[in-house]
């Protein structure tokens, strides 16, 4: 989520249409107490200053749709990548309104983590593109900003305490001339060139990131952080790293990264991002895998033994399943709107038209549900899961303008409740 706003600390979306009634939602989806039935902007009834928004506990509960599981047998990590977003957000279209600060719920989201069965935390760091190329990080006045020594060093003290380990990923988002994402303004990574790359902007881009990795490197050793990834996720150089040109500039960041590392050296990418048993591969101590679900599903029908077929199927993807990375990692990034599965991510910051996307809690849970069965029947060897998005707070509309309700997190939804049992499950 990129860092539009860079003042009083509070981050909010570009103008736009104000959103509508949130759909109503089938009882046999969403429990009736959690499903949002007002308008996102609703102002609070006598509020002069801004509410942090709070968190709670997980309760578990029956999902009478999911009654009968097989045994459980492989010993994977189950964990959670938080909702990437560090700073306060807070509803544009209320001048006293609720805002939601994830700076202020470390202890809180990692203890609700770890009472979900999490053993592993991904948080997102920021770093931006500017226009000319360059790199560099994000001012802490930014709703979106660099994580500081002791906001990271917090963090791994915290995930350590609960039983959890911690993992770094630094996104790259980019620099814009006018604060609006959706005006059509020209972008930083409208710069970048990804047919016939020159190797002058790739000298630039990736010395720019070199720097940055060098320095995110030092900071989550300073901190105990226990998995380091290398690249960014948001703004690519390449689409396309098994080149041999790509594979050694990867390879250097691997090598840069353990220099100024002690812990684990990792990567993100689709399955056939980097070369399997490429330099790059052969680096890394774990390599994080990520495909949007409307790839993985694109040819699935929304059933247990459709979802659970078309997850083996990416699951036997050979950039998958023969990388040379010592832990394999799946990312998993479901919505939980109807169609999902066939559309993939929405933007969470932002506002829809009525009855453009229906919230579907079901779907969502089956995806998981589905993902945890293949990953027992698959030959391929997984180290764990990632369930991205988790977010930082309870909050859903109308406490929050923001679409968690909709969105890839599971946190309150049935698909919480499906993670937490394999979780927790005996081996």
């Amino acid at each position: 989520m990129p860092p539009w706003c860079s003042a009083d600390k509070a981050f909010v979306i570009p103008s736009g249409p104000v959103m509508s009634p949130v759909p109503s939602v089938a009882a046999s989806t969403v429990p009736s107490a959690s499903a949002p039935s007002a308008v996102a902007s609703t102002k609070p009834a006598s509020s002069t200053t801004p509410t942090v928004l709070v968190s709670s506990v997980f309760v578990p509960k029956s999902l009478d749709y999911l009654a009968e599981r097989p045994s459980v047998t492989k010993n994977i990590t189950y964990g959670v990548g938080m909702f990437d977003v560090w700073g306060s957000v807070c509803n544009p279209g209320e001048v006293f309104g609720y805002c939601d600060d994830s700076t202020q719920h470390i202890d809180d989201a990692f203890e609700r983590s770890q009472s979900i069965g999490s053993g592993l935390i991904l948080v997102t760091d920021f770093a931006q593109l500017e226009m000319n190329l360059s790199i560099s990080f994000i001012n802490p006045t930014s709703g979106a900003h660099t994580i500081s020594q002791a906001e990271l060093t917090h963090m791994a003290s915290k995930a350590h305490a609960t039983g959890q380990k911690l993992m770094l990923i630094t996104n790259l988002y980019d620099a814009m001339l006018d604060s609006n994402l959706y005006n059509g303004e020209l972008r930083a990574r409208d710069g970048i060139t990804y047919g016939n790359q020159s190797q002058a902007m790739l000298d630039t881009l990736f010395a720019g990131w070199e720097t940055i990795l060098k320095a995110q490197a030092q900071k989550a050793k300073a901190a105990g952080v226990d998995y380091f990834i290398i690249n960014s996720r948001d703004i690519q150089f390449t689409y396309d790293a098994t080149t041999d040109s790509m594979d050694r500039r990867f390879a250097r960041l691997a090598d840069v990264a353990r220099d100024n590392y002690a812990g684990k050296v990792c990567a993100w990418g689709p399955p056939g991002y980097f070369a399997p048993q490429g330099s790059t591969a052969g680096k890394l101590d774990c390599m994080v895998f990520d495909w949007g679900v409307e790839w993985i599903f694109k040819d699935a029908q929304p059933s247990m033994a459709g979802l659970e077929s078309a997850w083996s199927k990416y699951l036997s993807e050979n950039g998958l399943a023969t990388n040379a990375a010592k832990e394999r990692y799946v990312l998993v990034m479901m919505p939980s709107y109807y169609g999902a599965y066939k559309t993939g991510w929405i933007e969470p910051v932002a506002t829809y038209p009525e009855g453009k996307y229906v919230a579907d809690w079901k779907t969502q849970a089956i995806a998981y549900e589905a993902l945890f069965r293949a990953i027992q029947n698959s030959s391929t060897r997984v180290d764990g899961i990632i369930s991205y998005g988790y977010w930082w707070t309870d909050a859903m509309p109308p406490k929050t303008f923001m679409r968690s309700d909709l969105s890839q997190s599971i946190r309150g939804k049935d698909a919480e409740q499906v993670f937490y049992e394999w979780a927790t499950a005996k081996k």
